[in-house]
């Protein structure tokens, strides 16, 4: 899965709040590529990653398989440095 992700594809991000509930609303962010939305999601979100959805074509994400796409050797940005 993820070999065959395309870094450089739009990609739409959804999130909630930690502990979200039924009725609560997303936020939705648009991104000009895969690789920029992954970065806010880890960087930004950070430990409310595990509410967020990417989609990029035909490929969705969620929680811990956003933290893969990061943690790949083929991810194309820098990464934020651990304080």
């Amino acid at each position: 899965m993820i070999n065959t992700v395309n870094y450089f594809g739009e990609a739409e991000l959804f999130y909630g709040g930690r502990g979200r509930r039924p009725g609560q609303f997303l936020t939705y962010r648009r991104f000009d590529t895969l690789a920029h939305a992954v970065k806010f999601t880890v960087e930004e979100l950070g430990t409310s990653a595990p509410y967020a959805s990417i989609e990029s074509g035909e490929f969705g994400f969620k929680g811990k398989e956003i933290g893969l796409l990061y943690d790949s050797d083929e991810f194309p940005l820098d990464r934020r440095l651990a304080s």
